[in-house]
């Protein structure tokens, strides 16, 4: 499930408030681990994965149900 931000209302927090509670809620449900795939062209969100503490996995055009298209995308791991 991912976080998309209205334009208007990016650079706010609203993405990293978002995704810190989830950590929370997984957490108390004895969730150990959590991944996320993003585009490579994504910087804003490469950024804020590297700074929640996300680790890059891999790279493919595709993970999952989730496809890049021509593009390509990475793969990252968090422990919590």
């Amino acid at each position: 499930m991912g976080i998309s931000v209205k334009q208007e209302h990016r650079r706010q927090g609203i993405a990293r408030f978002i995704s810190t509670q989830r950590f929370k809620l997984f957490q108390t449900l004895k969730i150990k681990e959590v991944y996320s795939c993003v585009d490579v062209k994504n910087l804003t969100s490469i950024n804020m994965h590297l700074s929640l503490g996300f680790v890059e996995q891999e790279r493919s055009n595709g993970f999952l149900t989730v496809s890049f298209g021509d593009g390509e995308g990475i793969l990252y791991k968090k422990l919590l």
